[in-house]
């Protein structure tokens, strides 16, 4: 693929996740037999990944093709908890051994997915860097990040149009930013994507499109359904949740109960450290802090910390293993709602009374 031409590694970071997850994706569609691909790319987490498991991975022989892909997330934060400075040397060091010997037919994309883009922590990359420019250029780098700046996200919103094959007039564009709220990237393509197909993408997307479509009653279905669990309503959540799914592909309610979880997270941090809560990227919006200032109330900060990682968990394990995405939002509805907290691998956890007989 062109994107990898010339590099044994690529580094995404940034806090556009769509984009970060689209060049993924388009490094998978670029091999040819979809057989052949599952064989050839992997992905895996660092975060308490030993390196030599890495090195497994890493070194495989490509079955029937010249070369093999490995994804591996959270490439500067290896530690899930506070791990000392030596460790981390000692864990980036033999990290760097293992760059070093990489096979030629195995390409590497690292990725670090940011809550936040702070240019000070720069730091935390320099030893990755630094590796890159002593090896011929062998890194490429690219930092992915959601725009904030309304022209930014304007362009964001047409060059997204373009790759999926369709314009929009300035009008369209316009209104699109409007009711965007708090950037999501993903739901903004999932917009543009039916815009299209209601265009029957044989002409210009107008304003009258955006609105007849009803992008501007911001997801109201979903917006129900999220208020419901943050206010710990198990059977509006539940009832919310399967009418959506009359209409709807459980790819795009996830995005948005993501969304919500962060957003309370973010709001939540902000109030307690007497940090303007209009300040955060999504809150401008009185819309939106009217939904979200009432349920911060309703979690406390280890709950919130939990529940974010569960839904992590959710979206790493129903992408890699049988596990539905359907059946595990339904899970996580009825236990965050009966604020349960969520075990490591709780989409694996076996029931505790077994059945006898």
């Amino acid at each position: 693929m062109s994107e990898l031409a010339g590099q044994k590694v690529v580094f995404l970071r940034g806090t556009d996740e769509f984009a970060i997850e689209n060049w993924v994706k388009m490094v998978y569609r670029s091999i040819p037999d979809a057989t052949t691909a599952q064989m050839i790319f992997s992905r895996m987490d660092l975060t308490g990944t030993d390196v030599n498991r890495v090195k497994e991975e890493a070194y495989a022989i490509p079955f029937m093709a010249p070369e093999r892909y490995v994804v591996l997330d959270n490439v500067l934060y290896p530690f899930s908890g506070n791990a000392g400075k030596e460790t981390l040397r000692r864990w980036q060091e033999e990290f760097l051994a293992f760059l070093d010997h990489l096979p030629s037919q195995t390409k590497l994309i690292l990725i670090q997915k940011e809550r936040e883009y702070k240019p000070k922590d720069y730091e935390k990359q320099v030893w990755l860097m630094e590796w890159g420019s002593k090896n011929d250029a062998a890194l490429k780098a690219e930092l992915l990040l959601v725009p904030s700046d309304p022209q930014d996200r304007e362009r964001w919103i047409m060059a997204e149009a373009k790759r999926q094959g369709v314009t929009l007039e300035r009008d369209a564009v316009s209104l699109l930013n409007r009711f965007a709220g708090d950037f999501d990237p993903r739901i903004l393509a999932q917009e543009i994507a039916k815009l299209a197909a209601f265009a029957n993408y044989s002409r210009p997307i107008t304003a009258k499109d955006v609105l007849e479509v009803g992008v501007s009653d911001e997801h109201a279905g979903i917006f129900d359904l999220v208020d419901a669990i943050g206010n710990k309503n198990t059977t509006i959540a539940i009832n919310k949740y399967r009418k959506l799914l009359d209409d709807k592909d459980p790819l795009e309610i996830f995005p948005m109960i993501v969304r919500q979880f962060r957003l309370i997270i973010q709001t939540k941090y902000a109030l307690e450290h007497n940090y303007p809560v209009s300040k955060i990227s999504g809150m401008a919006s009185d819309y939106v802090s009217r939904k979200i200032l009432p349920q911060c109330k309703n979690f406390n900060s280890p709950q919130l910390k939990n529940y974010y990682q569960a839904l992590l968990e959710m979206e790493v394990t129903t992408k890699s293993t049988a596990v539905s995405l359907e059946a595990a939002i339904e899970i996580f509805i009825l236990r965050s709602c009966a604020g349960a907290n969520f075990p490591k691998n709780f989409l694996f956890e076996p029931p505790l009374n077994k059945r006898r007989g």
